[in-house]
């Protein structure tokens, strides 16, 4: 089991719990919030047949990212995500990450162990990986030993100071070498559309651009609803429509407009569409994983307690959200 994070709040928080204690903590804390959640209703409107959402809900899996949570023992992680109804994760495997890559031969094969005791599946890493080096080849091929299918690659980042196709060019020889390795290794690289001026994939199109030249199997996309509605605007369904034959993993997250700025919240009162977003994916065929990101209270001073606290809510809703397409 590895060390805590060295975050002060964190340890604090950790410190006066013994394991044991702790985890009794985390999962009453998670099913007594989803039971509430779950009881109160997300949406009163438009609610879909119990039935109905029974049926739709069971043909689907639910990751949902571990950033909040790094500061926990994988066995404690591996009972609160579990508690929280999810079926696996998305672990981060990085600098300052709940797995370090220097340690990965050591310390993921602990992770995926404790995921395993109850039933859950390390499906995915958030790593730093966009090119072939010594280190990354070492993450990817432990990972893939132990049977993880897929990880998210880092970004390419523009210089808005040079011209971006010449930049664009760039990024395709060290692609390919990644690609063929994920090949040789039968492991998935997942890039995902992410908001800001100098990400390579923000608009969605160069990122087509980068795909069309490889199969999906070994270098796929893992859409995000919320960054493309930040970056898409109206032309959001567009950009869906694109990647649409290319998305491995849905990332859910919920922008919504506050004082003219836009910020990540709660998925029931994000700006997303979320009638015309399900009925899309539904129709292109697309079942799944949907990977939950719960992020909003990073910057609390509770930040584990209050995403605890919104994630069975947050997951309600989006099973809703599902069914009822």
């Amino acid at each position: 089991m590895q060390t805590p994070s060295s975050n002060p709040s964190d340890a604090a928080q950790a410190g006066r719990r013994t394991p044991a204690s702790r985890r009794h903590f985390l999962k009453t804390s998670a099913l007594t919030t989803a039971a509430a959640s779950l009881g109160a209703g997300v949406v009163d409107a438009a609610k879909p047949d119990p039935r109905k959402l029974d049926s739709e809900i069971a043909k689907r899996k639910f990751l949902t990212f571990i950033k909040p949570f790094q500061s926990l023992s994988y066995d404690d992680l591996a009972d609160t995500i579990a508690d929280l109804g999810f079926q696996g994760i998305e672990a981060t495997v990085r600098k300052n990450g709940h797995v370090l890559p220097e340690k990965v031969e050591d310390d993921l094969p602990k992770l995926v162990t404790a995921l395993k005791k109850r039933d859950l599946e390390l499906s995915v890493m958030a790593t730093d990986i966009n090119s072939v080096d010594p280190l990354s080849e070492k993450v990817l091929r432990t990972a893939a030993a132990l049977g993880v299918p897929r990880y998210r690659m880092s970004y390419y980042k523009y210089d808005l100071k040079k011209p971006l196709d010449n930049q664009l060019e760039s990024f395709k020889a060290p692609l390919a070498d990644l690609v063929a390795l994920n090949r040789d290794l039968g492991i998935q690289a997942l890039y995902q559309n992410h908001s800001g001026a100098n990400y390579c994939g923000a608009s969605l199109w160069d990122l087509f651009y980068l795909m069309r030249d490889h199969p999906k199997e070994f270098f796929a996309s893992a859409f995000d609803v919320g960054h493309a509605l930040v970056e898409g605007g109206k032309c959001w369904p567009q950009h869906l429509a694109l990647m649409l034959p290319r998305i491995e993993l849905l990332y859910v997250k919920g922008p919504a407009y506050r004082d003219n700025k836009i910020a990540f919240g709660p998925l029931e009162e994000s700006a997303l569409d979320s009638a015309k977003l399900f009925k899309m994916l539904k129709e292109g065929g697309f079942t799944g994983p949907y990977n939950l990101h719960v992020e909003y209270h990073m910057k609390s001073k509770d930040k584990m307690g209050d995403t605890l606290k919104a994630m069975p809510r947050d997951l309600a809703m989006l099973k809703q959200w599902i069914a009822s397409a």
